[in-house]
């Protein structure tokens, strides 16, 4: 996964990198991109979470998997969806 970085001057970490913004998902079982709900078009990639380090305060999707946000910018819905 990359890290998004907030100022372009920040060095990297040895942080482990729990998300991406934007690009493209990786799946873990396979693309399962979601049509608009209104248009029926496909929605954009938004962003994509991993499970955390910490069990106590992470989120969990499932042990070991991630979640997608998905958003269609004409009609401003937006999706939600995981996999493990």
């Amino acid at each position: 996964m990359t890290a998004l970085r907030l100022d372009p001057a920040d060095e990297p970490t040895d942080e482990p990198v729990l998300g991406r913004l934007g690009g493209e998902p990786d799946w873990i079982q396979g693309d399962e991109s979601p049509d608009c709900p209104v248009c029926a078009t496909r929605m954009m990639f938004t962003a994509e979470l991993a499970e955390g380090y910490d069990f106590a305060t992470s989120a969990n999707f499932g042990g070991g998997g991630r979640g997608y946000v998905f958003h269609c910018p004409p009609c401003g819905e937006a999706a939600f969806l995981w996999q493990s």
